[in-house]
């Protein structure tokens, strides 16, 4: 029995507003963004993660560059991988000091379901510092910063970078394209999880950008933008061929993929014969009506939720 392999990828992203676009007020001088963001968050006990939208260039003057504009603002420039806004934090800070960012998804992850997981970030260029360490980490219930420093929690995803992430000029995509959850996760929140130590996860290198802070602002401050996390459906098998004379080898032909839809069967003249909309869809080789159909060449149609497969059957008896 030859078979033919289709895996569609839904493509509903479950971060709401990933790319920052939504503002309850649009970002100034001062405020976190919990403040501007309907969506996301930064700890309220510790940290003050930065939201930066086009509509702030007019807005909190200093030194001449808009505190929280876009592309110009108080930690560099950059324009928005998408659209009008990003968002910031601190991955490290001399002092010891981390922020992170979390957000509520649309809807819990699912046990044992596969995701893709990404998004991108941008080195500010005010800062002398990297880090060669992010993660995401996914819980239940919201993610609380209890100290400047790291949190002891372990991120379930870890993207790790061997020469640092050091790039001020574009955007760096950060994926995992194969995360299996655990499920019922529905917080995430991004950070760098790793230790302080400048040996193991910092790195000083000359910065390019100083809207009047100094000449060592000595941290590691990156953008962020397209952030998505999006479910793949697993992949489901058509056959081509079965074989329907109760030698119970190959007798029933079936298509087991919980997208589909309706799966519809029809005959060398056009004629449809058979019809079902059931999730596990089978066909033991006769009609609707019950009549047996003779060895020869058949087309189907499957629709799924996001598209239409067709092709042909072998009967043999």
């Amino acid at each position: 029995m030859l078979c033919f392999c289709c895996e569609t990828k839904s493509q509903t992203n479950i971060v709401p507003d990933g790319s920052f676009e939504d503002t309850t007020n649009c970002p100034y001088l001062g405020i976190t963004i919990n403040g501007s963001s309907p969506n996301w968050f930064t700890s309220s006990n510790y940290g003050t993660a930065d939201h930066f939208c086009v509509c702030s260039n007019k807005d909190s003057l200093i030194f001449g560059v808009p505190t929280v504009g876009v592309p110009n603002n108080l930690m560099g420039s950059q324009y928005a991988s998408n659209q009008n806004c990003y968002a910031g934090f601190f991955a490290h800070l001399g002092f010891g000091y981390k922020e992170y960012l979390g957000i509520k998804l649309t809807h819990s992850l699912k046990s044992t379901a596969k995701y893709n997981i990404s998004f991108k970030i941008s080195l500010a260029d005010s800062c002398i510092y990297a880090v060669k360490h992010l993660g995401v980490l996914f819980t239940q219930s919201i993610f609380i910063q209890n100290n400047f420093g790291i949190p002891n929690l372990t991120p379930q995803i870890k993207f790790t970078s061997i020469n640092y992430y050091t790039d001020k000029s574009s955007w760096m995509l950060l994926e995992d394209t194969n995360y299996i959850a655990s499920g019922n996760e529905c917080f995430m929140t991004i950070g760098s999880f790793d230790t302080l130590s400048i040996d193991t996860t910092t790195l000083q290198f000359p910065h390019t950008f100083i809207p009047g802070i100094g000449n060592e602002y000595r941290s590691a401050y990156y953008y962020i933008d397209d952030v998505k996390i999006i479910e793949k459906t697993k992949p489901f098998l058509i056959p081509n061929v079965f074989t329907p004379n109760n030698d119970a080898i190959n007798d029933i032909w079936t298509v087991n993929c919980s997208d589909v839809s309706s799966l519809t069967i029809f005959n060398r003249w056009g004629l449809k014969i058979k019809e079902d909309k059931n999730i596990l869809l089978t066909w033991d080789g006769s009609t609707t009506s019950g009549e047996i159909c003779s060895n020869g060449i058949y087309y189907y149609i499957i629709e799924t939720k996001e598209k239409m497969y067709n092709g042909f059957i072998h009967l043999i008896r």
